[in-house]
């Protein structure tokens, strides 16, 4: 009967809100009568509901939330965790965080389901800023509670909350490992601990061996070697350890591409010390067999310990035309694309026949799945992950963007490194590398990439590529730079690629006031004109929109800008709300409207931004969005080894005709030019910025 209570009271405020926010004007109490049966499924959609509005309606709805916080439901206390953490915590500024949100995911993270401890856990723990020291720990309590080793989601997702306060999650592991009684225990935290700081702690020697570990070892390119007996002594000599016990290796047209081996903790710091220190070899997973879920993996292992070579009983060669079938069933328009697809499956039907493993089937897939030549198509992971592709890792800490002459222009140079000490600066023209022309190394890296990956349009592969070409395959490698400053004579620039490779800005001039890496920021710009960037679109999108609108609006004009926008999704019906003037509400902007574009807009950013075009509501600038906006449909492979997402209808957002291949267009063609860029300009937005000024003046 209280869970009853609890439910109307809370959905009764939920609705309230809901009807709050939209501006409706129905009786609260009617449309809670007309919707509400009191049962978890809809208490659960009215959460769904209020948590894009929970930042703005805190007070309105924490009481109810608190409550549901009790719920007798696993699955309401879930959302609770999932809603407080999202919403009151991961979304707002450090300093804005709710306090009592904190709280209550802290208390949840106790809870006794496992699924609403994940989720305080993911949603609200880890993405506490600062961390505080009572968190960290009990972020180390969770670790040891879900822990399947090192490459876990929840592992990875604790060395990035924490990476602001490295010092004191070192600290804190330190002392939890000191004080642990279990050895597994003590092996997961140990293991945590070397991927946070690259060493392991000097307890890591006394831990018991009661557990096995797999490691999984990549040699670096190009140190590939044919055969499993060649691969086995070249890792077992190298990491200098006779511990090692051989399990598998995966290779990919005849190519190594990894080695699967198992080992006990007593051995796990010695070697992975040793990997660390290698040039040629990589570890890209450890994995604890002894955690208890991982028994069916265990299993596979000790069945590949008793047959080192196992020969797959799979028909890939009739599993191969299948899926190709499939595809050819499923995809609505190969004629757009250029593709003959009976002649892609005689380019791939005699690799086919060679298929021995699965590792070969799924990289074959992978392939195949390019030649569609669609950014939404992938192979994604069934049963089995497909093997990852290898790609260059390391820079000397820039990179270019294709200027208005399409040559590569330097756009960001990271502070403090190889590049930023030899004098590279954002405006210079990189002409050669190494003695190679960058056009060269340009059409060498789209080459590499469009083999693994399709690209709607080659707008937004010559994106990547431009960005990517200075890549290299291992640290420190010496690069000779031959740039030009607008207007000057070529120089020659000496620099190392000694950084890893990280967040590249969409932006290619920082906006003062804006986060390039946030999915919505805004700030008022010189001559009363609003800045709005969205950078995706998830569930906070209709939210922050209204909060931004209301800041700028005493604005004469307002730039969108969706560059680098990477998609997502968005209310259909609501997510323009603050744009459209047939609206009669006070949140409206009634100003002129210029829309910031590039080839990296895609998907949804896409189809968003398509409302504008075809309402007449603005004006675009830049050059055409990636076209690639689509429905997708999976495919099941090999009886769910693997799965194919494969679109099936092309997506026209607000427009009458399809968005892929073509994209969004605009008013004015604008791209980055090279003397800009070394002045701190902004090419795109100073034109958007002339015209809205016009307008205003107009008006």
């Amino acid at each position: 009967m209280r869970d009853r209570w609890i439910s109307l009271k809370v959905c009764f405020f939920l609705i309230l809100g809901s009807c709050h926010a939209a501006g409706c004007q129905q009786d609260p109490a009617k449309d809670l009568l007309n919707r509400l049966n009191g049962d978890t499924k809809t208490v659960l959609t009215a959460l769904d509901e209020v948590g894009p509005v929970l930042e703005k309606h805190r007070e309105l709805f924490w009481p109810s939330l608190t409550e549901l916080a009790q719920h007798s439901d696993y699955q309401i206390r879930n959302a609770v965790a999932q809603k407080a953490g999202e919403f009151l915590i991961w979304k707002l500024p450090a300093n804005e965080q709710d306090k009592e949100a904190i709280q209550l995911v802290m208390e949840l993270s106790n809870d006794p389901h496992r699924e609403v401890r994940y989720s305080s856990l993911y949603f609200g723990l880890t993405t506490v800023r600062p961390q505080q020291p009572n968190v960290v720990d009990r972020l180390i309590d969770l670790l040891t509670d879900f822990s399947i080793g090192t490459q876990s989601r929840l592992e990875k997702r604790f060395i990035w909350s924490v990476r602001a306060s490295t010092d004191l999650a070192i600290e804190r592991l330190e002392k939890a490992i000191a004080t642990a009684t279990d050895p597994n225990t003590q092996a997961i935290l140990a293991i945590v601990f070397y991927r946070l700081k690259g060493t392991f702690p000097v307890q890591a020697n006394n831990i018991e061996d009661t557990a096995q570990y797999s490691i999984t070892v990549a040699p670096q390119p190009p140190y590939f070697v044919d055969s499993s007996k060649a691969l086995s002594k070249m890792v077992v000599n190298h990491l200098d350890n006779d511990s090692l016990t051989f399990v598998e290796a995966g290779f990919v047209d005849g190519e190594f591409r990894s080695a699967i081996f198992t080992t006990g903790i007593a051995n796990v710091a010695k070697i992975c010390t040793a990997i660390s220190a290698s040039k040629k070899l990589e570890l890209k997973e450890l994995i604890n067999l002894s955690v208890p879920g991982m028994q069916t993996y265990k299993e596979q292992f000790v069945k590949s310990l008793n047959n080192p070579d196992p020969v797959p009983s799979e028909n890939f060669e009739d599993a191969f035309l299948q899926f190709h079938k499939q595809i050819g069933e499923t995809y609505p328009n190969f004629e757009s694309r250029g593709v003959d697809w009976n002649a892609v499956k005689a380019e791939f039907l005699p690799e086919s026949k060679k298929v021995k493993t699965y590792h070969h089937f799924g990289y074959l897939c992978q392939c195949l799945i390019a030649k569609l030549e669609d950014s939404h198509a992938q192979l994604l992971p069934g049963t089995m992950s497909p093997i990852k592709i290898p790609s260059p890792g390391f820079t000397a800490g820039f990179n270019c963007l294709l200027d208005q002459k399409f040559n590569s222009v330097i756009y960001h140079v990271e502070p403090g490194s190889s590049a930023d000490l030899a004098g590279l600066k954002p405006g210079m023209t990189v002409h050669l590398v190494n003695s190679k022309a960058v056009s060269e190394l340009m059409d060498q890296t789209a080459k590499s990439i469009s083999r693994h990956w399709g690209y709607s349009s080659n707008r937004m592969l010559n994106y990547d590529a431009v960005r990517s070409f200075l890549y290299q395959w291992q640290p420190d490698i010496g690069l000779q730079i031959v740039a030009s400053k607008p207007g000057k004579a070529r120089r020659s620039f000496t620099v190392k690629a000694s950084s890893k490779k990280g967040y590249l800005p969409r932006l290619p001039v920082p906006i003062p006031g804006i986060v390039d890496f946030q999915n919505v920021s805004w700030t008022k710009l010189e001559d009363n004109i609003g800045y709005i960037y969205v950078r995706r679109m998830r569930n906070d999108l209709i939210s922050k929109l209204d909060k931004a609108t209301s800041e700028l609006k005493e604005c004469s004009a307002i730039v969108i800008d969706v560059r680098g926008n990477s998609g997502g999704r968005f209310d259909y019906s609501t997510s323009h709300q603050n744009f459209d003037l047939a609206r009669r509400a006070d949140n409206v902007f009634r100003g002129p409207i210029a829309v910031l574009i590039d080839s990296r807009c895609i998907s949804a950013g896409e189809g968003w931004a398509s409302w504008f075009v075809a309402n007449r509501r603005a004006q675009l600038f830049g050059s055409a969005t990636a076209g690639a906006s689509s429905n997708k449909r999976i495919i099941n492979i090999l009886d769910g080894k693997f799965r194919g997402r494969i679109p099936f209808k092309f997506y026209k957002g607000y427009l009458d005709r399809i968005i892929e291949r073509q994209g969004l267009e605009p008013n004015f063609p604008v791209r980055q030019s090279d003397r800009d860029l070394a002045d701190g300009i902004d090419s795109v937005l100073q034109s958007a910025r002339k015209y809205l000024l016009s307008e205003a003046r107009a008006d």
